[in-house]
């Protein structure tokens, strides 16, 4: 009888065992899906963006993922949920990745119609290097994950003439969606 115990015991904390190895050794790997952004304007200078100085202008985009746990880590971390305490490391797959970025505006602005694309008068500014607005593709894109992505566009020349206008973000996903966001309308002065 206490042999059979401690052999009921033993196989007990010998799948036990097993287990937290394999929950705990398999690394996370999880789904990334774009599913809403955020933009907005702001004045560097005073925080005040009714009217800006086109040398404050900057055009903040905040973009949010969902994550979703792969369907096979999601089935092991059923029998344990104490595993996670021991995990590895955590890799991110993007689904859905953006194909196109395009900022527009309401009015017509630096002489470009309103509707059309501005990529061309504005930079990245990202840690201080200014790329072009397509670069953000490779952020946007990339297998790393933050929470709470933020990027900074910036004007590339000062403009010629006051403006009133609201600004549009489009990010086209290779299934064929588009998300857009707009900002408020300001005033943006040459002077």
């Amino acid at each position: 009888m206490v042999a059979m115990i401690k052999k009921v015991t033993f196989s007990f904390l010998f799948f036990c065992l097993l287990e937290v190895l394999v929950v705990s050794c398999c690394e996370d790997e999880y789904n990334l899906y774009l599913t809403s952004i955020n933009f907005t304007v702001e004045d560097n200078a005073d925080f005040d963006i009714t009217t800006i100085k086109h040398e404050d202008l900057q055009l903040n985009l905040f973009l949010t993922y969902e994550t979703e746990l792969t369907y096979l880590k999601k089935e092991l971390s059923r029998l344990s949920n104490k595993a996670y305490a021991t995990s590895c490391d955590e890799t991110y797959i993007v689904r859905n990745k953006a194909t196109q970025v395009e900022i527009t505006s309401d009015a017509t602005f630096q002489n470009i119609e309103a509707g059309n694309s501005l990529n061309e008068l504005f930079y990245l500014n990202h840690n201080g290097a200014l790329k072009t607005v397509d670069s953000i593709l490779d952020y946007i894109n990339q297998d790393t994950y933050y929470y709470g992505d933020f990027y900074q566009f910036v004007l590339a020349n000062p403009i010629n003439e006051d403006v009133s206008a609201s600004f549009k973000i489009s990010v086209s996903l290779e299934n064929g969606e588009f998300i857009e966001r707009s900002t408020v309308t300001t005033t943006i002065t040459a002077e």
